[in-house]
Order: C-alpha cells, then structure tokens, then sequence
C-alpha cells in the first residue's frame, strides 16, 4: 500500500504496527526536513499518519510550549499530537489547515481520524471482512488481497451523463467510500467497530447585517492577507500557479506586498494560443508588473494519446476525467515538479464564495425579481450585462428563457425517462440508474433561495469538490503539496454571511475581492471580467477521424455492453460527418475506458 503512492511522498517512509494495527507513511519535506520528523510519528501513548498542513502551527506550539508541552521537533505533525492530548477531539477547531490523519490512542485503543473542513486532502476507507483499511488514494486498496474493483455504477452514470466526477461519501469503486469534509471516523480497534461524527458545517451564526461595505472590505483583506502569510510557512521554495485572473493574480500581489524583500514566488502558467482562450497577455503583465520569475506550459490535448498518458492521468485521479482540464492542470504541476517546487500556491475555492460563476448572477436577479423590486431588477441585469460586455435586451431575454425551462422542469420530468436517453447508452441501464434523477442539474435558480444557500452548495456538493480532487492527485503525482489560500475557514465564513450586494455589486463579481485589494492589484486584472480558469480544449482531440479512438469505442462497447450500446461509435463519426458537438461525449468515454483498463474495472 505504502509503495503504491511514492509519489506522495518520495523523500522517505515509516511504520508502526501494534495490536492488529499496521500504519504506513509516505514522507514529503516541507516543514522540518531532519529525520526527527519522520512518520509515523509517537508522541505520550500517542501514533500518528498524517497528510496536509496546520499553517498556524508556530502559534499552537507556543501556546502549548507555555502550558508546559514540551517538544523535541519543529514540525506541525507533532503540534497536532500535543493538542490532541491537550483538548481530545475538540482540537480540531483550533487548526488552521488541510489535513487528512489518524492517530492511534493506546490508552483508549482507538483509531482516531479526521478530515479537514473543506476535503482539501484525501481520505478513504474500504471496509471487508478481513481488513478495515484507510489510505489517500483509492489504488492503495488494489494491494488489499481481498479488494475487489467492482464498478459504482450509479457513480458512472453521474459521470457520463450529468459530468459530476466526486459522489461526495461514495466514489466509482463499489465498496470504497470518502471520509466527507468536516467529519470524523472513530475506530474501536477492540470491538472492530467504526462510527462517523460530522465535527464542521460552514458557520452561520455571525451577523454582518450592520457592518458597511468599505469595512467589510478591510476585514476581508485583513483575512486575506493573513491567510497568504500563513501558507507561504515553509522550509522549501514556495511557488504560485498563475493564469492571469483575478483569483491567481491575488495571491502573488498579496505576497509580493506582504513580504517584498522576501524570495520571490516563482509562477507556473497554462497558455494557449486559440484567442478564445488566450490569457498570456494578463500572465504577461502580471510577470513584468511584480517582478517574479514566469514559466508557461502550452498544453496540447493530442498529447494525452501518446505513452498512456491518459491512462496514468486516470490511474492517479482514481476516477475518470470529464474533460481536457484536467490535462492543462497536469501539465502545469508538471512543469512546477521540473523546477523542483515542492509548495504551490492555487486559487481554488474563490468563485464558490465569491459568486465567480454566472449561476451566482442568474439567483441574484431572481432574487430581486421575486421581491417584485423591478426597477432594481432591470438595473442590476443592465449593470451585469455591460460588466460582460453582453447585449442587454439578449441577456435578459436568456435569463428569461432559462426561468421558463426551470419552472418547466418538474413537468418535462413527468414524461417517460427514455424520452431523455442517449442513444448511445444502454437502455436498460439507463432506466434503471435514471429514477428520479434531474435530466437540467444545475438549472438554476431551481429551488435556491439566494446566493448564501448556491455557495454552500458549491463548496460542498457540485463544485469544489470536483476541483480538490483533481488538484491533489495532479500535484501530488508530480510530488508536489498544492495549497490553497482563499480556503482559509475565516475568510470563507466572513464572506458567506454577508449581505450578497457585497458580492455582486454594480453587475460586478467578486466586488470584495476587487475593493479589497484595489490598492494593491493593477486596474488591468481587478476589471478583469471573464473566467476561464484551466481551459482544455478537447475537440482538438477530434480534428479529424482517428481509427485508434474508433477502436477504443468499439471495445468499450465489448467490454460494457451493460453501459454502452453500439451507437457510442455512431456519435463518434457524427462529429465528422454531421458535425454534430459530441467531442465532450467522447472524451468522457474514453475516459471511461482508460480509467476502467488502469484498474481492471469489473462491471
């Protein structure tokens, strides 16, 4: 098991085995690189495994240090022992992190475990009739004799149909399941039992009602800007991914600030060459206008086919990939793992909070319009649709149509589910894996209330997810620890509950974000306008017929006729001969195929 993710760790491994407890750990330097601060770690009855990072560590160690706690490392693993001896399970609430961990208490003769708030890091679990195991990565259970890959084939029809790639608590391995965010496993290693606690929801409980929006703009750059200085604690070269938008530019214009005559943070940029999708002259500015070191990669999709390279991005997402993203994120920790990075700063978690994606405008216009507040209706859409640079009349003409085929909704479900089926899915399967399932699932506002209710959603449900899972496996196959600044819980908590005109004002996105750093962050990024965040542009896949993936679909169809009827081919040639869009389609086919041929997926 422990081989199985040298990638995780390539700088060493430990092991501790007592009663019938075996823990395996693979090591990444970062803080404390001397050997003291090996795991599994052994601390007063204490034994821990742990993946992640307490940023505030210094602070709980000296807070513990005074409280007469003495210690023999400098690292943040053995803060968390301390605490844990100090306020037992309550500790979590005073960390400051992402972390995945177990410790084993010998006194009590538990496993304790955690996750972080948000599911920054991994953790999962396969229970058997011979083993209860937990790891970070799904491929560690294929070491497990008795492990079996049986497919989750509601997981996989959450994928091909709806493109949702994270099933919260299951994943696509039948009897694997994911620790949630903010919850804990307790494992009675006498009565080989296990319950789970959920230790954190977002909270809801402050009240901003009163505070003015200039102060709330201080306060978040106050959050903010501690948070940077928090994530940038390291005893290794620190680098930033940089696409040249608002989120990304933050990070590094906040640091460069905070600590100018410090290293620089050395950037990795995705850049690609099509227009729509060109953000190198914004990376470039960025670069000039603070001075760091900049590095582009040019992602080219077609190069997926080529060495089974798909088939490892697969194999190290444990899951299958809805689209060419996935690529241009490989290939930037790619490039940062050529540098020798080992920390990488990323922006993930901003749009969730911030109302960054256009759904967030459509609930707050349906909002006010359900307020019958038509003038401010019709002043916010206008406001919107120049800050987009959109035709006005054509963008409340659209997000009039999009609440029409809303309240629709529940009435186009009443007709028989074969009327939605895709011909080129089983038919059976189909009807069996689609009761009750929402063929428009993020058809918007759809039962919302308002933006706090969409940015909880967001945060744990259909957005970020997706996006934590594939940044920790694309970074931490590169060896690389991916950090993520805009997800510190104070800062999350501060901005959802307030009021949503601090979020969306004048038609404009993310207004706290921009007003709060506007002294720091050049006009030419604060304005920017439109997101495209890890672009991947997959019909370059599909220039022209290619006999190789027509072969591929063939044998999916083989090999799971169960899923896939024959006319998954037939989509295929309509790109060509039709030109019909089905270039998404078949890249989560083949997907599909690449991820289930990596693990000998049985149906």
């Amino acid at each position: 098991m422990n081989n199985l993710v040298v990638h995780r760790g390539p700088d060493g491994e430990g092991y501790f085995h007592q009663m019938n407890l075996a823990m395996g750990h693979r090591r990444l330097k970062i803080i404390d690189l001397t050997n003291a601060a090996t795991q599994p770690m052994e601390y007063d009855g204490l034994t821990i495994t742990y993946n992640g990072e307490i940023y505030n560590y210094i602070e709980l160690r000296k807070q513990l240090s005074d409280e007469g706690f003495i210690f023999h490392t400098h690292s943040d693993t053995e803060v968390i022992l301390a605490a844990y001896r100090k306020w037992g399970k309550a500790c979590l609430k005073y960390f400051f992190g992402m972390w995945s961990f177990a410790i084993f208490d010998a006194n009590k003769k538990i496993l304790f475990c955690s996750r972080d708030r948000f599911g920054i890091k991994p953790f999962c679990y396969f229970n058997s009739k011979e083993y209860f195991c937990i790891a970070s990565e799904i491929k560690q259970f294929t070491a497990i004799p008795s492990f079996e890959p049986y497919l989750n084939h509601q997981a996989a029809f959450h994928f091909l149909y709806h493109s949702s790639i994270q099933g919260e608590e299951k994943s696509f391995f039948q009897h694997v399941k994911f620790l949630a965010p903010g919850q804990n496993l307790i494992y009675d290693l006498t009565k080989h039992q296990f319950e789970l606690e959920n230790w954190y929801k977002l909270h809801l409980e402050e009240n901003y009602s009163d505070i003015t929006y200039p102060e709330a703009c201080k306060h978040f750059r106050e959050l903010f800007d501690r948070s940077i200085s928090m994530h940038v604690r390291s005893d290794v070269e620190v680098g930033s991914c940089l696409s040249g938008g608002l989120d990304s530019s933050s990070i590094v214009y906040s640091y460069k600030h905070q600590f100018p005559g410090s290293n620089p943070l050395r950037t990795v940029s995705s850049c690609f060459e099509e227009k729509a999708i060109n953000e190198i002259e914004y990376i470039d500015y960025v670069t000039k206008d603070i001075g760091y070191p900049g590095n582009k990669v040019f992602p080219d999709i077609r190069e997926i086919m080529q060495n089974r390279l798909f088939e490892k991005i697969c194999y190290h997402q444990d899951q299958p990939i809805t689209s060419g993203s996935f690529f241009s994120e490989y290939k930037v920790f790619e490039k940062a793992g050529e540098l020798g990075l080992k920390v990488m700063l990323d922006g993930q978690g901003a749009d969730e909070y911030l109302a960054g994606y256009d759904e967030f405008n459509a609930i707050y216009l349906n909002q006010i319009l359900h307020k019958l507040k038509i003038i401010s209706f019709t002043r916010e859409a206008l406001e919107i649709a120049r800050f987009k640079d959109l035709h006005p009349f054509k963008f409340i003409s659209n997000f009039g149509s999009n609440m029409f085929m809303n309240s629709g909704r529940n009435a186009m479900k009443k007709f028989n589910n074969s009327y939605f089926r895709p011909i080129w899915m089983n038919e059976k399967w189909f009807e069996e894996h689609s009761s009750n399932q929402n063929p428009y699932p993020l058809l918007l506002p759809g039962g919302i209330k308002g933006i706090q209710e969409l940015t909880r959603k967001a945060l744990a449900h259909y957005s970020l997810p997706h996006q934590l899972h594939s940044e920790d496996r694309n970074s931490m196959m590169h060896s690389i620890e991916s950090r993520l600044p805009f997800l510190d819980h104070t800062l999350v908590e501060f901005v959802l509950n307030l009021p949503d005109n601090f979020k969306i004002r004048n038609g404009v996105n993310k207004s706290i974000l921009r007003d709060g750093l506007n002294d720091i962050l050049p006009e030419k990024i604060s304005s920017r306008k439109n997101k495209l965040g890890f672009p991947g542009p997959e019909d370059n896949l599909f220039l022209r017929p290619d006999p190789a993936i027509r072969k591929i679909l063939s044998e999916l169809h083989e090999n799971f006729p169960g899923i896939f009827s024959r006319n998954i081919t037939e989509k295929y040639e309509r790109c060509f001969t039709f030109k019909e869009q089905n270039q998404n389609l078949i890249f989560k086919s083949l997907s599909f195929y690449y991820w289930s041929k990596a693990f000998g997926i049985k149906a």
